[in-house]
């Protein structure tokens, strides 16, 4: 247990009070989450005027419980996201076949067109700006290639008379990230995280909690806990300031 807690017991009493309360308020469509919440604030608001141990254990599990609901919102969140972009790309694909079709109508005013330039360019034959002329058609022909094959990376192909509708999408980097965090870690996998935040210690001298979260493939509260961890074991030491928190290698 960090050893300002000890110190100071009605710090980490009114941080987690000032944590819960936004849900307490606004959750009402969690039942089970709030009560939960509820719960252990009440043993929370008991345990507050006793031992600094059980009041470390039942804020550790309150902020457990709110990083746990903030996670499963944060993964709503993302897929209502992706189904947006999912119907967003379907409506491009059908706004595109509708122009594919409109420039099928106009093909052959383009025929003719083209006819009528082909017409100019051989009376211009015997011109004395004829080579002009070429050079001209070549750089006009360079351009329309070069464009044509900008737009051939961006616009998918669309066969007339199909509509793809099955459009690839890219899922944020962030919701693999949240795939990948472990809910919990076993006995051996704890472990084994500790022995890398060793290793990177020795290496490095310091580190933070986003850093432990990296290393270890896991939520903020498990990094805390890591480290804590840690701590307890005298083989780091807290360092900074409250928002700024380092852990430093002990000598």
């Amino acid at each position: 247990m960090p050893i300002e807690y000890v110190k100071d017991q009605d710090k980490i009493y009114f941080e987690i009070c000032r944590k819960a309360y936004p849900f307490i308020i606004h959750t009402s469509d969690s039942p089970t989450f709030q009560a939960e919440l509820i719960k252990l604030m009440a043993a929370i608001d008991i345990s507050n005027t006793k031992r600094a141990s059980d009041l470390y254990e039942l804020a550790t599990r309150a902020e457990t419980l709110i990083d746990d609901y903030l996670e499963k919102h944060h993964e709503a969140e993302l897929n209502q996201r992706v189904t947006s972009y999912y119907n967003r790309a379907k409506t491009l694909d059908e706004q595109f076949a509708e122009i594919h079709r409109l420039a099928k109508g106009k093909r052959s005013n383009a025929d003719k067109e083209l006819s009528e330039l082909k017409a100019k360019v051989y009376q211009l034959s015997a011109s004395t700006e004829l080579s002009e002329l070429k050079a001209r058609v070549e750089q006009l022909s360079a351009d329309v290639l070069r464009l044509s094959e900008k737009h051939l990376e961006v616009v998918p192909e669309v066969v007339p008379g199909v509509i793809e509708t099955e459009v690839p999408l890219e899922v944020p980097k962030e919701a693999e990230k949240i795939k990948l965090r472990k809910k919990r870690s076993s006995p051996n996998e704890i472990e084994q995280e500790l022995e890398l935040l060793k290793n990177y210690l020795k290496t490095n001298g310091e580190i933070d909690n986003s850093k432990c979260r990296e290393i270890c493939n896991v939520n903020m509260t498990q990094a805390r806990h890591l480290l804590h961890k840690l701590i307890k074991d005298n083989f780091i030491e807290q360092i900074g300031s409250r928002h700024l928190t380092k852990y430093s290698l002990k000598k």
